[in-house]
This record gives C-alpha cells, sequence and structure tokens, in this order.
C-alpha cells in the first residue's frame, strides 16, 4: 500500500472516489489504518453544517472563559504543516482583536486528548455554571455525543458530571422542531442566548451572535470572508480559525459585562433558592419561592397538585381600538406592576377563593354581568360586606378575612424592590461624588449589585402571574388566572371611561378625549387645555402640562380607582396610575411590515402593497395613504368574517438616537429605524420606503 501524503484533507474529501483505493488514514478511535472514505476526519458532505444529534465531525477547537481567574483557556486539534497559535502568526486586524486577552492555548495532535483534556479541565476547576450562545441546541449536545463516540459513555460522565449522571432530554427549538439536549448532573448551564431573550425587552430581527454584539456592543466577529467556510479556515490559517473561536467566546464576555444578565440570575436564584436552569421560567422558581415562604410560616407546601380543578382557556387583557389618525398633545398614564397589585387587591390565592359559595352569593353571580360592573349599576357592595367577601368581575369571591399568601409573597417583593431600588440610586449618587478611583469602583460595584437585585425581583415580580396562568404550576386554578385578567379589563376600562368623562366635564367638550389604552396604559389628548394656554416657550408649556397632570388629573385617577376598590368591596386599593409620557404629537399607524389580511383572503405586508400594486402608487401625501384596502376582521360575537381596515400599534422600547422629521407642518421623533415612504426630489421617484438614519436632502415624506 502506498502512503502518500502530498495532498491535503479538503482535496481528500472533494476527490473520495479517485483516491478511495490509494489512501488510509490511522483512526486513533478505532486505532487502526482504515480507508479514507470511512475515517472520522473524511465525511459525507463535509462542508455541511456539524449536526449535534450525530456528533459525526472532530471537535477542533474549543475556548472556555474562566470568569474567576479572567482568563480564556483554548484547546485546539493542530494537524501536520498547520503550525500553531501565536500572535505573530495573525495579521494586525485580527491580532488586535485578542492580544489584550489573557489567553492560554493547549495543542493537541489528535481529538482523543483534546477531548479528554477539555474535560478534565472542566471537571478541574469545578465550574459552578456554563454558558454558551445557542448552547442548549448545539455546543453541550455536540459535544456529549462526540464525548460519547470517541470516550464512552463512562468515561464521559465521570469528567463532566460530579455525580456521574448525564440526562438526555428532547425538546422544541424556535422552529417547532424537536432537538435534543443533555443535563449534566452538577454542572448547570444555562443558553445565554434564552437568558438574552427573556431579560432584554428589544425584540431583535436576529439573534446571531454577529448581530447581537454589533447592536448591543458596537462589535462584530471576527470575519474569515477570505476563506469558503469555517472549514478551510481551519485547512488554510489554523491561527485564526483558534482566534475566530476565542473571539465568539470574548464577545459573550463583553455582553455579559455590558447586560449583566448573571448577576441577575444570581439575584434570582439566591433569592428564591431555586436551580440555575429555573431561573429562564416561571413554573418552578414560583413553586420555590411559594415553599420557601410557606417554610417560614411552619407551613409545608404540596409536593404535588391535589385536583386539576376546572380546565379551560380563559380571558386575556383589553386592548382599545384606537382612533386612528393625528392626536395633538397626549398624555399616557401607566399601572404600576398592574398583575400583582391585582391579586393584593382582590386578594387572590388558592386559599382564599370561597368555593362553598352562599346561597345569596350564588344568585348575584347569575344577574350581574362585567357591563353592569363597569356601569357601576349592580347593587353588590353591602351584599359583598355582609359575607366578608370581594368579587373579581369573572364573578369569583375572595375572603378578607386572611391575606393571601400570593399577595403576601407580591406585597414583600414589591416592597424589597423599591428599598434595593433606592440603594441603588443611593450608590450611584455617591458614585458622582466620588473624589477618587477607589471609592468610584467601590461604589460602581455597589450600584451594579442592588441594579442586579432589583431587577431580579421585578422579573419575579411580573413571572408570577405568568406562574399563575399556567397549567403546569402547582398551584394553578384557571378561576385565579381568569380573576387577574378580568380585573384588569374592569380596571382599564373602568378608569378610562370615567377619566374621559372627566375631561368631557372640565373642557366643556362631548368628543372623547380617550385615545387608546391597552392591559396597563391609558392615552389621552389634552389638547382642548393647551389650546386656552398663552405659552410660546416650549418647555415651559411642557411644564404646564406636566403640573396639570399632577394637580389635576393624578387626583382624579386616584379618586376612580378607591371608588372601584370600595363598590367591590376590594382588600385594599392597590391601584396606582403614573403619568408616563407627554407627546405634543401621536400618531396611530401601521408599521411597512405589518401584515394584512385583505378581503380576497390573502395577506400582505403594508410596505409590498406599495411596492407591487400599481393601485396604490397614486401620489398621495396624507396619512389615509391606504385607507381604501378593504381587509377582513373576525366579529367574535356573530362568529364571522367582517370587512374592516387594517390597525396596528406598534410600540417598543428605545433607547438608541432619535430623528426629528418636519410634516406637514408638525415635528415627529422617530427612532432610526422607523421606514418612511418618500420621493426623491432629484430623480422624482415615489414610494420609497427609507429609514430615518438615511435620509438625505433630496428625500420628500410623503406619510
Amino acid at each position: 500500500m502506498n502512503y502518500d501524503f502530498d495532498i491535503t484533507l479538503s482535496e481528500l474529501r472533494n476527490n473520495l472516489d479517485l483516491y478511495d483505493d490509494d489512501y488510509e488514514i490511522w483512526d486513533e478511535y478505532k486505532n487502526k489504518w482504515v480507508s479514507a472514505k470511512s475515517s472520522t476526519y473524511i465525511v459525507d458532505n463535509a462542508g455541511e453544517f456539524p449536526k449535534p444529534n450525530k456528533a459525526k465531525h472532530p471537535i477542533n477547537a474549543v475556548t472556555v472563559y474562566d470568569s474567576i481567574e479572567q482568563t480564556f483557556y483554548a484547546f485546539g486539534l493542530e494537524y501536520e504543516g498547520s503550525g500553531t497559535y501565536s500572535l505573530d502568526r495573525l495579521d494586525s486586524e485580527t491580532r488586535a482583536m485578542v492580544e489584550d486577552l489573557n489567553v492560554e492555548y493547549f495543542a493537541f495532535n489528535n481529538e482523543v486528548d483534546l477531548v479528554r483534556n477539555l474535560l478534565q479541565h472542566c471537571s478541574d476547576h469545578g465550574y459552578d455554571c456554563i454558558t454558551g450562545w445557542n448552547s442548549e441546541g448545539f455546543d453541550v449536545p455536540y459535544i456529549v455525543n462526540r464525548s460519547y463516540n470517541i470516550l464512552g459513555q463512562q468515561q464521559t460522565k465521570r469528567l463532566l458530571s460530579p455525580f456521574n449522571m448525564i440526562d438526555h432530554r428532547e425538546f422544541k427549538n424556535d422552529f417547532g422542531q424537536v432537538s435534543e439536549t443533555y443535563k449534566i448532573i452538577g454542572m448547570p448551564h444555562l443558553d445565554y442566548l434564552q437568558m438574552y431573550k427573556k431579560h432584554t425587552f428589544t425584540p431583535r430581527e436576529s439573534y446571531k451572535l454577529d448581530f447581537i454584539a454589533q447592536e448591543e456592543l458596537g462589535e462584530k466577529k471576527l470575519s474569515y470572508e477570505e476563506e469558503k467556510n469555517l472549514a478551510t479556515l481551519y485547512e488554510n490559517n489554523y491561527a485564526k480559525f483558534i482566534a475566530y473561536n476565542i473571539r465568539d467566546v470574548d464577545l459573550m464576555v463583553k455582553l455579559d459585562d455590558k447586560l449583566g444578565l448573571f448577576g441577575l440570575t444570581y439575584a434570582m436564584m439566591y433569592y428564591s433558592l431555586s436551580n440555575f436552569e429555573d431561573t429562564l421560567g416561571t413554573v418552578k422558581i414560583w413553586e420555590q419561592l411559594i415553599a420557601k415562604f410557606l417554610y417560614t410560616k411552619n407551613k409545608v407546601p404540596p409536593f404535588k397538585r391535589q385536583s386539576t380543578g376546572e380546565d379551560r382557556d380563559f380571558e386575556g387583557a383589553y386592548v382599545k381600538e384606537p382612533i386612528k389618525g393625528f392626536h395633538d398633545w397626549v398624555v399616557s398614564f401607566d399601572l404600576s406592576s398592574l398583575y400583582p397589585h391585582l391579586e393584593q387587591q382582590f386578594n387572590i390565592g388558592p386559599e382564599t377563593i370561597v368555593k362553598d359559595v352562599p346561597d345569596e352569593l350564588v344568585e348575584l353571580r347569575k344577574k350581574v354581568t362585567f357591563d353592569d360592573l363597569l356601569e357601576g349599576k349592580a347593587d353588590v357592595t353591602e351584599t359583598l360586606k355582609k359575607h366578608k367577601v370581594t368579587m373579581a368581575p369573572n364573578k369569583e369571591f375572595y375572603r378578607l378575612d386572611k391575606m393571601s399568601f400570593f399577595s403576601e409573597i407580591k406585597r414583600g417583593l414589591y416592597s424589597e424592590r423599591k428599598g434595593y431600588k433606592k440603594r441603588m440610586l443611593e450608590a450611584e449618587q455617591k458614585k458622582v461624588d466620588a473624589t477618587t478611583k477607589e471609592d468610584k469602583l467601590k461604589y460602581e460595584y455597589e450600584e451594579a449589585k442592588f441594579d442586579n437585585l432589583q431587577m431580579g425581583l421585578k422579573i419575579l415580580l411580573n413571572g408570577g402571574y405568568g406562574a399563575v396562568g399556567n397549567k403546569a404550576f402547582l398551584y394553578y386554578m384557571v378561576e385565579n388566572a381568569e380573576a387577574i385578567t378580568t380585573s384588569g379589563q374592569l380596571v382599564n376600562r373602568w378608569t378610562g371611561i370615567r377619566i374621559d368623562n372627566f375631561l368631557k366635564e372640565i373642557f366643556s367638550i362631548k368628543s372623547t378625549s380617550w385615545t387608546y389604552g391597552d392591559t396597563d396604559s391609558l392615552y389621552f389628548t389634552i389638547k382642548p387645555f393647551v389650546d386656552t394656554l398663552n405659552i410660546n416657550d416650549k418647555q415651559k408649556l411642557i411644564d404646564t402640562v406636566d403640573q396639570f397632570c399632577e394637580e389635576v388629573l393624578s387626583p382624579k385617577f386616584k379618586e376612580v380607582c378607591q371608588n372601584l376598590s370600595d363598590y367591590l368591596n376590594c382588600y385594599e386599593q392597590r391601584m396606582f396610575w403614573d403619568r408616563e409620557v407627554i407627546a405634543d404629537h401621536a400618531i396611530w399607524c401601521c408599521h411597512p411590515d405589518t401584515k394584512i389580511y385583505l378581503s380576497d383572503g390573502t395577506q400582505k405586508r403594508i410596505e409590498d402593497l406599495y411596492l407591487h400594486n400599481s393601485k396604490y402608487h397614486e401620489n398621495s401625501k396624507t396619512s389615509k395613504y391606504l385607507s381604501n384596502i378593504n381587509t377582513l376582521s373576525y366579529n367574535i360575537d356573530e362568529q364571522c368574517n367582517e370587512a374592516d381596515e387594517a390597525i396596528f400599534i406598534h410600540r417598543k422600547y428605545y433607547s438608541g438616537t432619535m430623528y426629528k422629521l418636519e410634516y406637514n407642518g408638525k415635528i415627529l421623533n422617530v427612532t432610526e429605524d422607523h421606514k418612511i415612504l418618500t420621493k426623491n426630489k432629484d430623480t422624482g421617484v415615489f414610494n420609497i420606503w427609507k429609514k430615518a438614519k438615511d435620509l438625505t436632502e433630496s428625500d420628500e415624506l410623503l406619510i
């Protein structure tokens, strides 16, 4: 047999039919010479993306960052002629990305040693938790399966798990596909991609690490555009391949330095006495939080649900149909922690709900409707007082002789969060006032610590309803979940109607001022009030509107909420409306990416209608540019489709650059990615959608 090695692995892969009879490769896993086609290194479709469940491609590079030692440990599989990893082998651009990092590089000439040493490293360092980007769906199952293939299950479990246990499980990924992963008992794992999605509140068009790093850090992954793929980068530029691996891990380190998601996770975990993995959900962490609370009261929590109870769908939150078009001087009011406070106000809990309902309350339940409660027509107060109960809008009754543990836990969380937030702000001020570098660093750490604690408690509070409404929750009762959502509906509509009537009265107008409302927010136009002012200075005008909200509207909100609490004999008034936004202009409109259903049964993006349908290419400069499109909506009461117009309210948190645009004499503040329909004045081309940040002097706004 002729063993001629004047050929690259890439050439061998691409010409297996030519070389198969002449070439064998030493396979260290099988400990013998094997034909090229059956070798671990020469796999079918070598350019394809590796599949974790098969793990047939060798692991040729892994980088581990130790957050205590602040060191990058890089493990690389070198081959004959690859050279090694060192800074002097990198081009200047690549070197600049990694040269300041504390890197320890370990070279191996066979994969068995690399994987064994990687697993031994993890065992020796005793990591509290491991993470990666999409690591649940790829890195963890690939490493475990590959280790099983070449080391065997026994050695893999012994090295990775302190308990010699690795559990296999399947899950559905974001695309609905069944994927597999592993739980390494004793070495918790959190997927940083999942943490990012759960704990950040800005939807992203892509969740690839490269895109997120660019958005959050202004940095990108290391480019290898000169190569066909990572496989050819590995073969042609080994040092850069290792640098690419290190750079990926460094981006994740920088992301957590900025976002502090692990600090947040620690705060939630230690506060609730939960496992790392439990912090990504709501059910387990809340069951643990309740168990912790009950033990402090010398009560033993149940270990499984005693009864499944009634199981059905229940109503969600209220969304008011907006008054379409342009509105001047809009103010918004938001409810603080709506669902936790509703549980406190109505004393909702599994032990306070009245199961044996007296006959008088049964009759009350039969005759009273939601609209009766909304209008305040039903005579319910004295009956509720007589039986020492309150009633939620879904007509469930709750005892008032003791506070529910749901309510007590959330009251404590809310109070503690306020305390941590206060200490965070104090530390922030001390950092500003500090005169030495040491003191500034001290108070910076203090600020970060209390910020993580208050954010952790906020997430726990907001996740409470997610647990209550989850059928897997130990304390799940559909009646309680519906009591919360219907109470939210009632509070929003009760308040909106009465504040609107109040504005009609003081402004002496007949038209509504209530432009929009959803779940925990209300929007009103107070233009009639502003029209009475003769103030030219913009800031002074805003200050006057703020004063009107504080001295006139806020007291009315409190009065209206107290009336509702008294009317339904609530445990306590816990609805607190805060003024959020003062906007000189507001418009309810469709985003160009919005899909609408047309009367012919199809659906199209708004932008596509402009681009592809000549019917809508007329020269219009009004906000009703697409008002003639026939769309479909579903009438719930009549259970049929009806002709309608597309309505879409797009709200999102934003902290980037804002652009000020003038349109029809009005000034609009928009985000940099906000798309606007334009006409190019130089070319005369109409209907060009452009982002605000891309506008030039040649662009004329159409809508």
